[in-house]
């Protein structure tokens, strides 16, 4: 076997080994984050309209996603964010990503979170976490250079989601094969003194499932 044969094979088994490590980690820690911003985002909206048409058209949606119809639930929560404005539009359009999520509707969820994120006049941390939410489904699948470009504005140094930015921007490196550049990017994370024990720990783990 030749040695760019084997190399292959060792770069192929550390991209396996990050997605392995980071994938359950960050899909549960955001889908907590997500589950947060939208209640506060659903009771501001709903103490200050006060329209129940919406609150029933929500629940109506998520009763669809609970009966395990995600395709009927999307359309729901779509139409219901059409519908509706300010907080209400928000919390109906993490729901349809959501919804299309569970219905393995990967690109359609990915551009409904984009769409969030696009969206100026939805506050700065729930549209970042929705760019945030769309690099990262699209992580195994989407043009790396259009996945760089996406997560780059959330990489500032004042950016609320810059450490799980840079976590993604890691694993966007690791399936390009740039280890190197993944690994200095993880590192950036453990030298920051504002990161969490956890988080560092968990960092770590990572990067030692990219040593060369």
């Amino acid at each position: 076997m030749s040695a760019d044969k084997i190399n292959w094979q060792k770069q192929k088994k550390k991209r396996s080994a990050f997605y392995r490590n980071s994938a359950f980690y960050f899909v549960t820690l955001c889908l907590g984050i997500v589950f947060a911003v939208v209640v506060n985002i659903f009771w501001r909206s709903y103490s200050v309209s006060q329209k129940s048409n919406n609150s029933a058209a929500y629940a109506k949606a998520t009763d669809l996603l609970q009966q395990n119809k995600p395709r009927e639930a999307a359309k729901a929560f779509a139409s219901l964010a059409d519908s509706c404005n300010g907080g209400c539009t928000v919390i109906a359009r993490f729901s349809e990503a959501a919804a299309l999520l569970k219905a393995n509707e990967i690109s359609r969820a990915a551009n409904t979170y984009m769409l969030i994120a696009n969206n100026s006049s939805v506050p700065a941390p729930y549209g970042d976490l929705a760019r945030l939410y769309s690099v990262q489904i699209r992580i195994n699948t989407a043009d790396v250079m259009a996945l760089h470009r996406d997560i780059a504005p959330l990489l500032s140094n004042h950016n609320a989601w810059k450490t799980l930015a840079l976590e993604a921007e890691a694993a966007i490196f690791t399936r390009e094969g740039n280890i190197n550049s993944a690994r200095k990017t993880l590192e950036i994370i453990i030298k920051d003194p504002s990161t969490p024990s956890k988080l560092r720990q968990r960092t770590n783990e990572l990067l030692n499932a990219l040593v060369t």
